[in-house]
């Protein structure tokens, strides 16, 4: 069904949302964890995910491949060659990017809701292509589509999903909706402010790569507040093992 903008969400999941994200941005683990996540000592995606080169904006190449499988999604044989060296499908893949708006998802209007849909649904459509040995292509699609635009798209992540019960919504637009206002909203936005400066404080302790996008760093807050990442520093730890 084509939609004019945003789906509407009901107001009980905005505001379990926006009670998540401030327990995660105020927990006195989340920098700590954020540490742990950009650390390029450890085997953490944080540092890699959106630096991993080359990252053209209008293209799929084996570098966002890579990248999206870092965060544990896999890339059928199958849609990889269709990606990587089907005329076709690369030729639509750059007239999909290149339609995408240049902006933030929290400066994003109506109007943008559809060339993001267009993105997805392409890209969900070639990952889930018959034969194809992905069980689940909206994951990879959503990671993918992270990787290519990473201040517009969320990744998604299931845990992530589960802790503010837009998994309940079975709706990719009616997420995007959530993350949106999340990052419109002025206290999740001081809060988020707050957590990135106290992880810049923690840099000095270990070699930390972090993501420049404020979305990133939201999601990837959430999700090591959802798995319960281990807080500890990464030498401390990793010379224990």
């Amino acid at each position: 069904m084509s939609r004019k903008g945003f789906p509407e969400v009901e107001q009980q999941y905005i505001d379990h949302a926006r009670e998540q994200a401030l327990i995660a941005l105020t927990s006195a683990d989340t920098p700590q964890r954020l540490r742990r996540h950009y650390c390029v000592d450890t085997d953490f995606a944080g540092s890699s995910f959106t630096r991993i080169t080359p990252n053209t904006s209008d293209a799929i190449t084996t570098a966002d491949l890579l990248a999206t499988t870092m965060l544990s999604a896999s890339v059928p044989a199958h849609s990889t060659r269709l990606l990587l060296d089907d005329k076709s499908t690369r030729k639509t893949v750059r007239r999909l990017l290149d339609a995408l708006p240049d902006r933030r998802l929290e400066d994003a209007k109506a109007k943008h809701y559809r060339p993001m849909s267009d993105v997805y649904d392409f890209l969900k459509e070639i990952l889930g292509r018959a034969g194809a040995a992905d069980p689940n292509p909206w994951v990879t699609a959503s990671k993918l589509a992270a990787r290519k635009r990473p201040d517009l798209f969320p990744v998604r992540d299931a845990a992530v999903r589960g802790l503010l019960r837009v998994s309940e919504l079975r709706d990719y637009g009616k997420d995007w909706r959530v993350f949106r206002t999340l990052m419109r909203d002025h206290d999740v936005s001081d809060a988020l402010d707050t957590t990135i400066g106290a992880l810049k404080s923690l840099e000095t302790d270990c070699r930390v790569k972090a993501d420049k996008e404020r979305l990133r760093i939201l999601d990837a807050a959430l999700w090591a507040h959802a798995t319960d990442l281990d807080p500890a520093p990464c030498v401390d730890h990793d010379s224990d093992s």
